[in-house]
């Protein structure tokens, strides 16, 4: 576990917040078959619930916890563990679980951490990871410090607030093909499907794991990033999400439980939206993957489209998944057009070189919940000065946007493409932001850099350039 984990911790938080637009409902499943979870019926109404507070608090990340005894007719925190790691950053997980008899959403959890003398030296609040809890069902939380605290002792979690609502209609969700991997800085990925086998199609909030030791007990919890938001009937998406761990105790978590929340929903529209039958993936000099591909806008309309990939092995479980936006948010792919993406930033796939090879095939899906008609169509716009330089294995690409539109631009995207001349096929791409706003008649300098396959023949290239604005 490293700083640049924590980066990217920080990251998917920021995309989850993006994304989390609806209230849905949970099931759960763990290593053992899950519970099955009643069904209920319409949309919530909130109503604000008085809390009385109670604290669970562990003594040390050494020693077991000391839990009050849940209290009936209220939520209540039935496990909370958590570490530091070699710089002194705290780790928080914990189970909370709805022992009223109400449905509730937004539980907000509080916690603490004291010094030996039971000074506190850290408070934060929380939300649980899943949004929605019918009585009796169970979501984790997880909190993690940015600054150092060499001198905690103790942590506490209290539960500080939450919401009733009505009943909503609950989609029963199951996972298969669960995998887990840990690399050589003591993180664990996990990757798997969700199956939607209802007759109607289903949102998806959140996707949750914890995972305890051989005793059962609680050690780390996470929450899904990158997943399929959005299930037609009968159907399945990839999902992943990267543990933390003790220090030197990752091989050793391999009991695992899942949540879902998920709910009914309405059907989502769709779209006239073509993506290659052809991708191609490659491992960089860096050992990053990268899997590429294009998309197609049949529709007469701008769209802004959202693609989950996943990858799978020779017995059809997931290895990982990864996603992107086509074209780059916030802007929109004109009808008609084509567009090349992506998907990077995998977890397994990057750093656990026994996943990249166990890996057969990959899939990619449209994720309709994120997938819709955008207000205005991109701008198309022209390049000058365009020059490319290619050294130990990176692509460089500098050049001027010119913006001849008739208007302001203040979002500008460069996208580089590169084909093979014989066969015609993609073989690499990226983009970049322009970093700043083009006027009317104004031009912008970009550069994009790339990392192409490393047995690349640049004699035997074509670079496509495209620009757009809005």
């Amino acid at each position: 576990m490293i700083t640049r984990r924590r980066v990217g911790i920080l990251f998917c938080i920021l995309a989850l917040l993006i994304s989390s637009v609806a209230c849905f409902g949970i099931t759960q499943a763990t290593v053992s078959p899950p519970t099955q979870l009643p069904t209920n019926s319409p949309a919530p109404t909130d109503t604000l619930i008085p809390v009385i507070p109670t604290t669970v608090v562990v003594a040390s990340p050494t020693v077991e916890p000391t839990a009050e005894e849940p209290l009936s007719g209220q939520v209540n925190i039935t496990e909370i563990n958590g570490f530091k790691d070699e710089a002194d950053h705290w780790y928080f997980y914990g189970l909370v679980k709805n022992d009223s008899n109400r449905n509730i959403n937004d539980i907000q959890i509080e916690v603490k951490l004291l010094d030996s003398a039971g000074l506190q030296v850290y408070s934060y609040k929380v939300n649980s990871i899943l949004y929605n809890l019918t009585p009796g069902e169970i979501s984790p939380f997880s909190d993690f410090t940015i600054d150092s605290f060499p001198n905690g002792k103790t942590m506490q979690a209290t539960v500080v607030g939450y919401n009733s609502t009505d009943v909503f209609d609950r989609a029963n969700l199951e996972f298969r093909g669960i995998t887990l991997w840990v690399d050589e800085y003591n993180d664990i990925y996990l990757a798997g499907e969700i199956i939607n086998g209802n007759a109607s199609p289903v949102g998806i909030q959140a996707i949750a794991g914890t995972l305890a030791d051989h005793t059962g007990k609680l050690v780390t919890a996470a929450y899904a990033y990158p997943f399929m938001d959005y299930l037609e009937p009968n159907s399945s998406g990839p999902f992943s999400m990267m543990f933390d761990a003790p220090p030197g105790q990752a091989e050793d978590l391999t009991q695992f439980s899942l949540y879902s929340d998920g709910l009914i929903v309405i059907p989502s529209p769709t779209y006239d939206i073509s993506i290659s039958n052809k991708h191609f993936a490659y491992q960089d000099i860096q050992g990053d993957m990268h899997l590429i591909g294009s998309a197609t806008n049949n529709t007469s309309q701008p769209m802004s489209i959202y693609l989950v990939a996943g990858a799978y092995g020779i017995d059809g479980n997931c290895i990982d998944a990864s996603s992107v936006y086509v074209p780059y948010f916030p802007l929109s792919l004109n009808p008609g057009e084509t567009l090349p993406y992506d998907f990077t930033l995998w977890g397994a796939l990057d750093f656990e070189p026994d996943a990249y090879n166990a890996v057969i095939q990959y899939k990619v899906f449209i994720n309709w919940k994120y997938t819709s008609a955008a207000p205005s169509e991109a701008i198309e716009l022209s390049t000058k000065a365009d020059t490319n330089s290619f050294e130990d294995g990176v692509g460089y690409f500098n050049g001027t946007v010119v913006n001849n539109s008739g208007q302001d631009l203040t979002t500008v995207i460069v996208t580089i493409a590169i084909y093979d001349k014989t066969s015609g096929d993609l073989i690499a791409t990226n983009y970049s932001f322009v970093p700043e706003a083009i006027p009317n008649n104004g031009t912008g300098s970009y550069e994009v850099y790339m990392y192409p396959p490393a047995n690349i023949e640049l004699n035997n290239v074509n670079i496509v350039i495209t620009a757009i604005g809005q």
